[in-house]
């Protein structure tokens, strides 16, 4: 800090009020980058999911007449695997790509509220890579996941449009917690309840979109 000639006090750049807004910024944007990631990551799970059991849903007479043609479970299992994995991968290039835009405006107009005199912008192949496993791990599991259910669907099954194997060794908890609570048991509030809790995975993956 200078008066004229004489030099009053010498402040590190470390300890400058412009370096820690900086450094509090760049912080904020980070913890955002990382929320923001989880967040999609999860949609991402829910749109493969969604998408598969739609795509088996709709095929289900043809894996029906691969089945009874001798077909194998595993190439059905890689049939309806290759399509999660397309998925991802396109994900993943166009999410690199609109990452490095969206960082890359988002570091011009940072330099510009701050005045930075110059910005040096590369990209951290590591980040990358990091974030190439956690996708594909992540999301190729739940396309695996979807695609075994695939090949436990039996010829009847498939050959049924409206089969809906069901087993149930008794009601659901809710279900009957909702019968000591209602002394005249009436039936009407109970089959909402029933279907939420017979349809346990299309019920989680609903309120999971909702939420």
């Amino acid at each position: 800090i200078q008066k004229g000639e004489v030099v009053l006090d010498i402040v590190k750049r470390s300890e400058s009020a412009e370096t820690n807004t900086y450094e509090t910024d760049v912080g904020s944007l980070d913890d955002m980058s990382y929320t923001f990631g989880s967040v999609i990551l999860i949609v991402a799970i829910v749109t493969i999911y969604n998408s598969v059991t739609k795509l088996i849903s709709t095929q289900r007479n043809y894996i029906g007449v691969m089945t009874a043609l001798g077909g194998r479970r595993k190439k059905i299992l890689l049939h309806y695997f290759s399509f999660s994995l397309f998925l991802s991968l396109v994900g993943i290039i166009g999410g690199i790509i609109v990452g490095f835009l969206v960082s890359y405006a988002t570091m011009n107009m940072a330099s510009e509220l701050l005045n930075l005199p110059f910005v040096e912008q590369t990209i951290h192949f590591d980040t990358v890579a990091e974030g190439i496993t956690y996708t594909l791990s992540i999301a190729l599991t739940t396309g695996l996941w979807v695609a075994y259910q695939a090949t436990k669907i039996t010829p009847r099954e498939a050959m049924t449009s409206s089969f809906i194997s069901e087993v149930y060794a008794r009601k659901p908890v809710v279900e009957r917690l909702f019968d000591l609570l209602q002394r005249r048991k009436k039936i009407l509030p109970r089959i909402p309840l029933r279907n939420l809790f017979r349809r346990k995975k299309r019920s989680g993956v609903t309120i999971s979109t909702i939420a």
